[in-house]
């Protein structure tokens, strides 16, 4: 949804925890899915401001 300058958007965000750890949780190797709601606000064709749900428990919960 989209009401200039703000965009709202809800969605899932994937990946594989590799590389680096997270919050203290060293890589696992697991894949991940995460649900986001956000609100971004847009100024000359760029995001400048992003506001949304925290997701920090939910991929901690899928790594341990």
């Amino acid at each position: 949804m989209a009401d200039a300058p703000w965009i709202a958007v809800h969605l899932s965000d994937t990946g594989t925890h590799r590389g680096a750890a997270f919050l203290g949780v060293q890589p696992t190797g697991r894949s991940v899915a995460v649900p986001v709601f956000a609100f971004y606000r847009v100024d000359a064709g760029r995001i400048v401001e992003v506001w949304g749900s925290a997701f920090h428990v939910h991929l901690l919960e899928q790594l341990r």
